[in-house]
């Protein structure tokens, strides 16, 4: 299975990609994994203290993956994910 993964902002910039290709990926928290493992400077923008920050915002399918089974949220070929820093407006 290949996922693509779309990063924006910070995430973007320190990837210095816009698209990854992703395989053998089944939850979200292997999403995670695989991308701080290629790219370990979005570590930190991930992750305080071992934990995944409350405002990482990952969509699946146009759907946050805390409204769905948190890192457990199976993906699968063809899913659309998006990975983004906080928005907010004014």
């Amino acid at each position: 299975m290949s996922l693509k993964v779309i990063l924006f902002a910070n995430y973007r910039e320190i990837a210095g990609v816009k698209d990854v290709e992703l395989d053998d990926v089944k939850t979200v928290q292997d999403i995670i994994t695989e991308l701080t493992t290629r790219y370990p400077g979005i570590n930190a923008l991930l992750f305080q203290d071992g934990e995944l920050k409350r405002y990482v915002n990952i969509l699946v399918n146009g759907t946050g993956f805390k409204d769905l089974d948190g890192l457990s949220t199976p993906v699968r070929d063809g899913d659309e994910i998006k990975v983004f820093p906080p928005v907010s407006g004014g």
